[in-house]
């Protein structure tokens, strides 16, 4: 498989934003399968004190929401990114995101943490412009299947990806 799922969970929506967990899965894009998974919290007060942001209406929404498993067992963000770089060394053809959120903020902590990267940013495809070209409507039960766990999200992102990705084969 060399299709990698990307969803991260954050305290913000700029660039510079604290990642509170990395969710990442291989799929195969035919089938929708799922293959090797990743999970990993990250420390809030570690990323910090590394330079990493949050945004107060962020926080606040996020003591809305019932699920806050990203507070548990979180590694320092150097951990967690190093992780996530063990995690992508096989051959990754494509990583699929929300491509004007997800990447930007992943990348921007590489750069601010001085780690190397995952992947190069030319394998970076945007689930939204995938569902736009097949002119597909995203599945109406989005708001009840996002859970905010980025691992679950990935492989729901999966399941509607692997349709649009059929519906232009088909076309």
């Amino acid at each position: 498989m060399k299709d990698l799922m990307l969803d991260i969970e954050t305290l913000g929506i700029r660039p510079t934003s604290v990642i509170t967990q990395i969710g990442a899965c291989y799929f195969d894009r035919t089938t929708g399968k799922v293959g090797l998974t990743f999970c990993k919290n990250i420390d809030v007060a570690d990323s910090l004190m590394n330079g990493l942001t949050i945004d107060e209406e962020t926080v606040g929404w996020w003591r809305s929401q019932e699920n806050k498993s990203w507070m548990i067992d979180a590694l320092s963000i150097v951990s967690g990114l190093v992780e996530f770089n063990k995690f992508c060394s096989r051959k990754i053809e494509a990583v699929w995101s929300h491509a004007t959120f997800d990447i930007p903020i992943l990348l921007n902590a590489y750069d601010i943490i001085e780690v190397k990267k995952p992947f190069h940013y030319r394998v970076c495809r945007d689930i939204r412009t995938l569902v736009d070209l097949s002119d597909s409507k995203k599945k109406n039960d989005h708001k009840t299947r996002k859970t905010h766990n980025a691992l679950d999200d990935c492989i729901y992102q999966v399941e509607y990806c692997t349709e649009c990705f059929n519906k232009l084969r088909s076309k």
